[in-house]
Parts: structure tokens; C-alpha cells; sequence
């Protein structure tokens, strides 16, 4: 019974597995992307794709009290910000003229604009303000009814457009109305006489129709000002006149002041200053964003223009995904030999070279490596669509406490369920380092996506959790070439660069950014130089001349790793050397984003300048403990007695916690960065030690981290494009108005997209880097020719 009940569990098992897994997640995750670009495709084509449509008309309250406009993304406006975008519209030969035409409601929104802009509350006489170096003119002119008289100033102003007219007013009329319907219908009525003066406006400067604000009902003298539902008719009526003559229709604004329209107001109808704060933004972003570029400013900008370099890799990938179809279309219809049709292996190539190689073995590797190509085309084509165009809405990061606590103790608790036993024994053996991995990789997700880095503690913290994958990097590496010698080390160095690299290098050219955009990959190549050229130099020690050698073996390992620390050490107190050797030359291509963030890479070297060396120092510490017999992991027991081990769990745990005692009572960021590279040990050492030295917890891992660990680096720079957006300033958004449904679409995408990423990397890797070194040297030099032009 007891059989035959663990028979059923077993196949019950293989059922779920055969439907429950990663290829058909990643198929679930292509029909979910054509579905979504099918229902943005529609939307498009309603919209027009017009981002400044969807910063007038829609938007929500999220965080605490930010305005969040529907579909993109609404720069937050600082008065040096305003300045520098009237500087840029000035020096190219433009006019800053603003006016604002309205009733008393125009006359706040006018005042908040000076008020940002200058810094001081506009006067209650105050109707311009001027400034030569800006070519500045804001003028509010009242004009309550639409009348006569507005008709006219239209006419002059159609004479001498300015650059950008707010109008808006009906308050005046609902105040003094009688009759309602006549109202109503006079009010059509005189803004239909008014059309042609607007429609000419229209055509020769940006025109605002500005629908009219709610009131607050219960604080309003019922027989002196209008219902809402009056306001709400007059703005219906506006919209029946202007919406068919394509003039632009500011409705957001309602939807502000319905929000945070009348905290601490005193009639319930001027509008909070927090509202018309918002209200300014808005403004700010319609007239500036296509200009600055801001990154998290993607209402009314234009995408940048595709570069020479962008269709040229388009075209590389279209062509192998052209190759790709004509093979399937040769296997599927001309190949007779069914038995290996649709399953090329590399090492068919390898097993059957020269003049034994048969034609249909290098058409089954020409079809992988097309369909390889293919694939990767297809994935940073949706990159591309995702984060340089406006096909897919975008939004602002809001950071609440909430936002960041809550995934990140779902994602933990997940972990935590989804563990199992290990197959090794040894100290930081591969499975907890890549859970290991996987932890800090989630961490830093999370951080990402809320915005987290205002809050110093967690900025320290997500420092700590870079650190430790430089740690790790830096001794699994030394851990290699220690254990395994140097026999084709350098085939072995040239696939690891070539693992960690090709996904950036081809971002660089299909999105059109630098290198050093992506820091984390240029931060763990450097490392990972160090390492390899620290552990080929002379004299070459591993653990071949331990067992001869011992005291030369570690005489030497310790030379080497101080020349280095010695090295890295000149090299940060040397400003000038570090320039001339990673600032200027051929290297400032690599290490030099841009001309305004030169300073960057040494700001991020020096953060971690310690992190990786330590990591080899810990490899070769615990080889050596190997030898010297003074440490056994070759079963799955305690390191050590209970005692000892108790002992260096609790200064383990208090080395976590004195980096969290820093990180909390730090006074500035500066502070801590300059404090961090010395004290990082401290918390990585500590919970090594306390994961590790009791048997129980050595031998369990979570399946769920490691996971995602293996694949952390792809989610690294996945995230960038295809989870956030517009390069992390903001998130992806598919399904827009529900933030938690949208969240798990995308990061079900997201995660499917960097594992085939990871899958397409190891298979495009040996015939990048062939076994032999001379190719691989080869094709490093071919590399090199094709990318120095561009």
C-alpha cells in the first residue's frame, strides 16, 4: 500500500512537472506579450499615441499625494529645473510667452506658476512677470465670460501668438445664473462665436482649454456659487464645442482638485495650494519635457530618433532570423533524415570536424546558432519597443514604506516555502551561493521598483547586497582556477566575459546607450579581470603545487593578493592615476558614460574596491584549511563543535548587526560611502558564517533564491527596459489603473524574458568562444574590428 501510494505521488509529480515549468512559463509569457501589444496596438490607434492627451485628460493620487498622470511619466519640476528649460527654449532662439486667460481660478494658477518660478507668492495686483536672460513674459489677463471682449484679445493675440495660452473660465456665470438650461446653452453659444479666434490661436501657438474645478458643496454659500453639477454641465458643454476642433482640453486638472483640491481651504473654491502645485506641474511638463529630455519625463517628449547603429543591428538580427526560417523551412520539407531534424547540437560539430564533419551535422549548428540569433533579435526588439517608444504606457516610482515592505516579505516568505536539500557539503558550496544570489538579486529588484534609495538605511543595505555578488564572483572564480589549474584558462576567461557581456553589448547598440550605462556588468568584468590575471601571474599557485609546496603555495597567494590591495589602495588615493588609466584614452569609451558623469565609474570602483579581492582571499583561505586539515565539509554535520559553533554564529550575527547600527545612525550618504568599502566585510563574513557552520542550515537551501540567482545578472540588466522603464526611471505598465495586477504581469514577462536570455547566452557561448584558443582569440580580434568603428 505503502508502494504504491509513493507510485502515485511520483507520477502525480511528473504530471504537474510536464505542465509546471519554465518552457511552457516562457510560452505563457510570449502569448501574454502579443496579447498586450495586440490591446496597446488598439489603444494606440484610439489615442493617436499623443502622451500629452494622456497628461491632460487622466491620472490618480498614489504614494503620499503624488500625481501620477495615465500612461506616462510627469517630471517633478524644481525651480532650477523651470530655469534651466526657459534657458534652453531661449538660447536656441525661442520666446518664453505665457499667457493665462480666466477668472479668479486662473488668476491662483497664474500666482503658483511665479511662486516656482521666482520663488515668492505673486502680489494680489500682480498680473506679469518678466525676464530678460529667459525671454520671459507670464501675463494673466481676467476675462471671466466668454464674451465680446475675450474675442477680441483673441484676435490681437492671433496677431502676436505666444508660445503657450491657458484659458479657462464658467465660475463667473454659474455664479450669477438664473436660469440653468439658458445658461447652459448661452454659454455653448458664445464660446461657438468665439471658435474661430481659437482655432487660429490654435495653429500658431500651444492653446489650453482648461475645464472648470469642483467646488467643495459643503463648505460653498449655495445662493453665491454654482453646484457641481452646473460646472459639470458647462464643462460638457465646452468639450461639445472644442473637442471636434482639435484644440487641447486640460480635464486632469478636475481630477487634482477632486483629489487635493481643498485641504485648508476657506470658501471651498480657491483651490489648495498643493493643487495648484500639481496643477503647475502639469503645465510645466506640456511645455517643457520635449525639450529637456528628462528621463522620468516622457509626457509630451518625443522618443529619441533611431541612430544609423540601431538598424544596422536590427538588420544583423533580421537577417539570422531569415536564416533561421529558411533551415526550418529545409528541415521541415527537404531532409529525410527525421531522427535529428530540429535538435542540432553544438557538439555535433566537435564530434565530427575536418573532412568527417557531414553537411547535415553544420546545417544542425547553423540552424541553432540562426534560431539562437533569432530569438535574442526578437527579445531586444521587445526591448526596444518597451522602452523607446510610447507603444506601452510608462509611470513614476513612488516610494512609500509600505510599497517596499510588503513585496519584500512576500518574496522572502516565498523563499522560505520553497526549500529542499543539497547535494553538497562544502563551506559556500555552489547552491547557497547561488541562493545567495538570488536573495541580494530580489533585494535589489525591489529597491529598484520603489524607488528606495531617499531612504539611507536601505540605500546602505542594497550596497551591502552589490557587494556580496562581487564577493561571491570574486570567490567562486579563485575557487575555480585554484581547483582546476590553468589549463585553458584563458578559453575559460574569454566565455565568462563573454557570459557576462554579450546581453550589455547588444543593448549598447539596440538602445543606443554607453557601456558604462549598465554599471554592474563594467563593475564585475573589472573585478573578474583582477581575479584571473591575480591568479595566472607568476609565480602560478593552485592546489596541484599546494600538496608540493605548501609554504611557497600560500607564500606566494598572499604576495600576489597584497600587490593588488596595494595597487587598488594607490589607485584610489590617486585621482590623477585613475583618470589616466580608466578616464582618458581608448578606456573613456568603456568607463565614461558621459561628458557630465565622467566621475561616476570611480564612484562605483571605489565602492566595492576591496569586495571581490576579499572574496578570493576567502577561496584561498578555505582551500587552504582544506589541506592543513583544519577544516573537514566533506560531510554534512557542524564545522565545528556546538560550542564553537554557537560562539561564531553569535559574532556572526553581531557583525550583521553592527553594519546595520552604521548603516542606521550614518549621518549623510557621503558618510557612508566613504565608510562602506572597509566595513562591507564585516556583514558578509558574518552571515557566511552563520549560514554556514551549523550542518542543518548548510545542507537546506532554497530552491526558489537559487533559482533566480543562477540567473541574476540577466535580471540585473533586464530590468533596466523590460520591468521598469525609460532606463529605471519609472515601470512598464500593461494593464494600466491596477498597479498589483500590472506588477505581476510584468514581472512574470520580465523573469521569463532574463531566464531565455541566460539560455541563449550558454548556448551562443561556445561558438563564440570555441574550445580551441586560437580561435577564440580569432574571434575576440574580429569582435574588437567590428566594435572600435562604432
Amino acid at each position: 500500500m505503502e508502494l504504491s501510494s509513493q507510485r502515485f505521488n511520483s507520477l502525480a509529480t511528473k504530471e504537474i512537472s510536464q505542465i509546471v515549468n519554465v518552457e511552457n512559463a516562457k510560452r505563457l509569457a510570449l502569448l501574454l506579450m502579443v496579447c498586450f501589444s495586440a490591446y496597446h496596438g488598439v489603444l494606440l490607434l484610439k489615442s493617436g499615441g499623443d502622451t500629452c492627451k494622456w497628461l491632460l485628460s487622466e491620472g490618480r493620487f498614489q504614494g503620499y499625494s503624488t500625481w501620477q498622470p495615465s500612461g506616462c511619466m510627469a517630471h517633478k519640476y524644481s525651480r532650477q529645473d523651470l530655469s534651466m528649460c526657459l534657458n534652453y527654449i531661449a538660447y536656441w532662439g525661442g520666446q518664453n510667452s505665457i499667457y493665462f486667460v480666466g477668472d479668479s481660478r486662473m488668476r491662483a494658477l497664474f500666482s503658483a506658476f511665479v511662486e516656482l518660478l521666482s520663488g515668492s507668492p505673486a502680489g494680489p495686483q500682480r498680473t506679469e512677470l518678466q525676464s530678460a536672460p529667459t525671454k520671459l513674459r507670464a501675463v494673466f489677463k481676467r476675462y471671466p465670460r466668454t464674451d465680446a471682449d475675450l474675442r477680441s484679445f483673441l484676435a490681437a493675440l492671433n496677431r502676436a501668438p505666444p508660445q503657450l495660452v491657458v484659458l479657462g473660465h464658467g465660475l463667473y456665470q454659474a455664479a450669477n445664473a438664473s436660469v440653468l438650461d439658458s445658461l447652459v446653452r448661452q454659454f455653448g453659444a458664445n464660446l461657438s462665436a468665439a471658435l474661430p479666434q481659437l482655432v487660429a490661436l490654435r495653429d500658431r501657438s500651444k492653446l489650453l482649454w482648461k475645464l472648470q474645478d469642483p467646488v467643495d458643496e459643503l463648505a460653498v454659500n449655495a445662493s453665491r456659487y454654482a453646484s457641481n453639477g452646473l460646472i459639470n454641465r458647462l464643462n460638457e458643454a465646452a468639450r461639445r464645442v472644442l473637442d471636434p476642433s482639435g484644440i487641447s482640453v486640460w480635464s486632469s486638472s478636475r481630477l487634482i482638485a477632486e483629489g487635493v483640491g481643498f485641504f485648508n481651504s476657506s470658501d471651498g473654491v480657491s483651490l489648495s495650494p498643493l493643487a495648484l502645485n500639481w496643477d503647475v506641474q502639469v503645465l510645466a511638463n506640456f511645455y517643457c519635457n520635449n525639450h529637456m529630455k528628462y528621463s522620468d519625463g516622457t509626457c509630451c517628449s518625443v522618443p529619441e530618433p533611431v541612430t544609423i547603429s540601431q538598424l544596422l543591428t536590427f538588420a544583423f538580427f533580421a537577417c539570422w532570423a531569415v536564416v533561421a526560417g529558411l533551415l526550418c523551412l529545409f528541415n521541415a520539407f527537404v531532409r529525410k533524415d527525421g531522427g535529428r531534424r530540429l535538435k542540432p547540437t553544438y557538439a555535433m560539430t566537435h564530434q565530427r570536424t575536418g573532412s568527417d564533419a557531414s553537411p547535415f551535422s553544420v546545417i544542425d549548428s547553423l540552424h541553432e546558432l540562426a534560431c539562437a540569433l533569432a530569438k535574442l533579435g526578437l527579445v531586444l526588439g521587445y526591448f526596444f519597443v518597451c522602452d523607446r517608444t510610447s507603444f506601452f504606457m510608462k509611470e513614476n516610482k513612488t516610494f512609500t514604506a509600505l510599497n517596499f515592505v510588503i513585496p519584500l516579505l512576500y518574496v522572502l516568505v516565498l523563499g522560505l516555502f520553497f526549500t529542499d536539500n543539497s547535494q553538497y557539503t562544502q563551506l559556500l558550496h555552489r547552491d547557497v551561493t547561488d541562493e545567495w544570489k538570488g536573495v541580494a538579486q530580489l533585494i535589489i529588484l525591489v529597491y529598484h521598483m520603489t524607488s528606495a534609495s531617499q531612504v539611507l538605511p536601505v540605500y546602505m543595505h542594497i550596497r551591502v547586497c552589490v557587494s556580496s555578488y562581487l564577493f561571491l564572483s570574486g570567490f567562486g572564480h579563485m575557487t575555480y582556477f585554484w581547483s582546476r589549474g590553468f589549463k585553458g584558462c584563458l578559453v575559460r576567461g574569454l566565455r565568462v566575459l563573454f557570459r557576462m557581456n554579450v546581453l550589455v553589448v547588444c543593448l549598447c547598440l539596440v538602445m543606443n546607450r554607453p557601456y558604462q550605462f549598465y554599471y554592474f556588468v563594467p563593475l564585475v568584468s573589472h573585478w573578474f579581470l583582477v581575479t584571473f590575471f591575480m591568479a595566472v601571474a607568476w609565480p602560478r599557485v593552485c592546489q596541484a603545487t599546494l600538496e608540493r609546496r605548501p609554504g611557497f603555495t600560500l607564500a606566494a597567494a598572499a604576495a600576489k593578493l597584497g600587490v593588488v590591495v596595494l595597487l587598488v589602495s594607490l589607485l584610489y588615493a590617486s585621482e590623477y592615476a585613475f583618470s589616466k588609466l580608466f578616464l582618458s584614452g581608448p578606456a573613456r569609451s568603456l568607463f565614461v558614460a558621459s561628458e557630465d558623469r565622467s566621475r561616476e565609474w570611480r564612484f562605483r570602483w571605489s565602492l566595492d574596491r576591496y569586495s571581490s579581492l576579499a572574496g578570493a582571499a576567502a577561496a584561498i583561505c578555505i582551500q587552504a584549511a582544506r589541506h592543513f586539515r583544519l577544516l573537514d565539509d566533506s560531510h554534512q554535520g557542524d564545522l565545528a563543535g556546538r560550542g564553537v559553533a554557537a560562539g561564531l554564529s553569535l559574532v556572526g550575527l553581531l557583525a550583521c548587526l553592527s553594519y546595520t547600527a552604521f548603516a542606521v545612525l550614518c549621518p549623510s550618504k557621503q558618510d557612508c560611502n566613504s565608510v562602506h568599502p572597509l566595513l562591507v566585510v564585516l556583514p558578509i563574513l558574518g552571515y557566511a558564517c552563520v549560514r554556514n557552520v551549523w550542518g542543518s542550515l548548510r545542507q537546506r537551501y532554497s530552491v526558489f533564491f537559487a533559482w533566480f540567482g543562477r540567473i541574476a545578472l540577466e535580471l540585473f540588466i533586464a530590468q533596466y527596459h523590460v520591468w521598469l522603464s525609460n532606463d529605471t526611471s519609472g515601470l512598464l505598465v500593461l494593464i494600466p489603473s491596477n498597479y498589483v495586477l500590472n506588477l505581476i504581469t510584468t514581472s512574470f514577462i520580465f523573469v521569463c524574458l532574463a531566464h531565455e536570455v541566460h539560455s541563449i547566452t550558454r548556448l551562443l557561448t561556445p561558438y563564440a568562444v570555441p574550445d580551441d584558443w586560437r580561435l577564440a582569440m580569432r574571434n575576440l580580434l574580429i569582435f574588437c574590428a567590428v566594435l572600435v568603428p562604432i
